[in-house]
C-alpha cells in the first residue's frame, strides 16, 4: 500500500515539474525576438552604450536587418539580392564632402571585383531620386547600385548614428563583418583610404 502511495506522489511531482518547465520555456520564448529587425534593434541599442566607435565593433558578427529599397532607375533591392553573397553598403549624400572625395576609390574597388558575381555593392543616399538624376549623375560616377530617398533605411532600419560616409561590409552569411565611418575631404587621400580598407575587408570575407 505504501509503495503505491509513494508511486502516486512521485508521479504527481513529476507532472508538476514538467508543467512548470513548459511554462518557463513558453515564458522565455515570449522574450525572444522572432525577426532580424527586432534582434538588430536590441543589439544596436545595447552596442550604443559602449560608445561611438566601440559600437561599430560591437555590431560585428550580428545579422543585418530586413531592408528593401528601389534604385533611382527602378530596380528593387532587398535581402534576397545579397543572399549567400558578400555585400558592401555605403551610406552617403551629395553635400557630404568626404562622401564625394572617396567616389573614385569606391569605383576602383567595384572594378577590381567586377568578374565576381558573389559580391554586391549597394549605396544608400538621403538625396531624392530627382537630385540623384539631375544633380549627381551628370557630374559624378558611382558604380554601386544607388538607392535614393533612403533616410528611413539608414536611420530607422540600420539605426546608423555614425555620420557620413558610413560603410558596412557583410559576409555571405548575412552578418556584419565590419562597420567604419568618416573620411577625408581630400579626393586623393579619401579614395586611397577607402580602396585599401575595402580590399582588405572583402578579401577577408572571401577567405572565410
Amino acid at each position: 500500500m505504501s509503495k503505491i502511495f509513494v508511486f502516486i506522489i512521485l508521479t504527481i511531482v513529476t507532472l508538476i515539474n514538467c508543467n512548470s518547465t513548459k511554462e518557463n520555456v513558453h515564458s522565455s520564448d515570449n522574450h525572444i525576438p522572432h525577426n532580424y529587425n527586432t534582434v538588430y534593434d536590441a543589439v544596436m541599442n545595447k552596442c550604443k552604450e559602449a560608445g561611438f566607435f566601440e559600437s561599430q565593433e560591437c555590431m560585428v558578427g550580428h545579422k543585418i536587418p530586413e531592408f528593401n529599397g528601389t534604385t533611382y532607375n527602378g530596380k528593387k533591392i532587398g535581402n534576397d539580392n545579397i543572399k549567400n553573397k558578400i555585400a558592401v553598403f555605403n551610406f552617403w549624400f551629395m553635400a557630404c564632402a568626404p562622401c564625394i572625395a572617396e567616389l573614385d576609390g569606391l569605383n576602383e574597388v567595384v572594378d577590381l571585383y567586377k568578374n565576381r558575381d558573389d559580391i554586391q555593392f549597394i549605396s544608400f543616399t538621403t538625396d531624392t531620386k530627382q537630385n540623384v538624376i539631375n544633380d549627381f549623375l551628370p557630374f559624378h560616377t558611382l558604380n554601386f547600385e544607388i538607392i535614393p530617398d533612403a533616410e528611413n533605411t539608414i536611420f530607422n532600419v540600420f539605426k546608423s548614428w555614425w555620420g557620413f560616409p558610413t560603410t558596412i561590409v557583410i559576409d555571405k552569411t548575412g552578418k556584419i563583418h565590419k562597420i567604419f565611418s568618416g573620411g577625408s575631404t581630400d579626393k586623393k587621400e579619401g579614395s586611397k583610404k577607402i580602396k585599401t580598407t575595402l580590399i582588405k575587408l572583402i578579401d577577408e570575407c572571401i577567405e572565410k
